[in-house]
């Protein structure tokens, strides 16, 4: 990488040492559901994760399912954006060993793991968390 070669004067590295690789998170043209649990679990998410007991009734194949863990970012779909960009926002939640089960989009729709919306707004979730982050978290609680 770039910076395997910047050092300081006393020779130790400018830069920390990789944490964690990201590539082994994508398999066969898709992110696995471990990256989410990493994030909301582990990393830079971990903050905004919530436990408590969410019940949803009638799923496709599944009377009824209560989720222990979540991380709630559908307040940020009030975000006005441009046209022809999508909304931020996105509900994930996990189950008891942290995977992610279902999504709740800002519409309501609910997503559960297989459908072929799962990757589309996996990638809301996380690009939401992101500059949710960002926004809230660093911008307006570190600067303002």
């Amino acid at each position: 990488a770039f910076y395997d070669i910047a050092f300081s004067w006393d020779g130790n590295s400018l830069w920390p040492r990789q944490m964690t690789n990201f590539q082994t998170f994508w398999k066969q043209d898709e992110w696995d559901d471990r990256l989410e649990y990493a994030i909301a679990f582990h990393l830079i998410g971990s903050h905004r994760l919530e436990s408590g007991s969410w019940h949803f009734e009638n799923l496709p194949g599944i009377e009824s399912l209560v989720l222990p863990f979540r991380i709630s970012l559908n307040p940020f779909s009030a975000f006005e954006v441009r046209s022809h960009f999508g909304r931020f926002g996105t509900d994930l939640y996990f189950n008891e060993e942290g995977l992610p089960v279902l999504l709740q989009t800002p519409s309501g729709e609910i997503v559960m793991h297989g459908d072929k919306q799962w990757q589309y707004w996996k990638f809301v979730w996380r690009s939401t968390l992101i500059t949710g982050i960002t926004l809230v978290d660093h911008l307006h609680l570190t600067h303002f």
